[in-house]
């Protein structure tokens, strides 16, 4: 973050990158607060992650931002795709769906279909952070129709798409893109968003299952 600062030659595209690379030091601090506060009986760092969570939602966002910003605006990545062949859905899925037609309709359908995934994980975080403060969220508790299992489910396939919608937008511009060589942009964000959520819901499961326990010094809060 402090090279790009002190280097700026290119600040539209800088901009987001620094974005993006802040969830480093937000993820540290979380992490951080999290095992200072674990006794805390009021638990603020519950508070603390919900900021994490919803900057990590923010951060796939700023993803697709920045690849847009690579064509300079949003009109010049449009008449760009206009000039690429149709682009049909993957995985089997163009037997059921039908892919927006190339141009302005693609780019808002990946536009959009990023976006839901701020706003799902927004509102399904804010509502884990009441239901925390109510007591009636039990985490790891993989029970259908339980809170947990409610906000994990809707967390995990807005993520799926929103997720797909940057595979759509990089399979057809992977070459127009060539230059900022996306490929291991795309899958550490890809890998940092599935790693950190699956690991979270795992070892809620682990903890709620009885594998392992917590100590007073380590409270099964400070662990999870």
């Amino acid at each position: 973050i402090a090279a790009h600062l002190r280097h700026v030659h290119s600040p539209e595209l800088q901009l987001y990158v620094i974005r993006i690379l802040f969830i480093v030091p937000i993820f540290a601090a979380s992490s951080w607060y999290s095992l200072k506060a674990a006794n805390s009986p009021a638990q603020e760092y519950v508070y603390v992650n919900a900021f994490r969570d919803v900057y990590e939602a923010f951060v796939i966002h700023t993803f697709l931002a920045f690849l847009t910003a690579c064509f300079g605006e949003e009109e010049n990545l449009i008449r760009v795709l206009e000039g690429k062949a149709q682009q049909e859905h993957l995985f089997g899925l163009h037997l059921i769906l039908r892919a927006p037609r190339m141009g302005r309709p693609y780019y808002l359908f990946c536009k959009y279909t990023v976006l839901q995934f701020v706003v799902v994980k927004t509102a399904l975080t804010s509502l884990e952070v009441v239901l925390h403060a109510t007591g009636n969220y039990n985490h790891g508790d993989f029970t259908p129709g339980t809170p947990f299992w409610f906000v994990t489910i809707g967390i995990n396939l807005s993520q799926m798409v929103a997720l797909y919608a940057l595979l759509l937008f990089y399979h057809v511009l992977h070459e127009d893109l060539a230059p900022v060589r996306p490929l291991g942009k795309f899958m550490s964000v890809k890998l940092i968003v599935f790693f950190l959520f699956w690991q979270a819901v795992v070892l809620g499961a682990a903890a709620n299952s009885g594998y392992f326990h917590g100590t007073p010094e380590w409270p099964m809060n400070a662990i999870v």
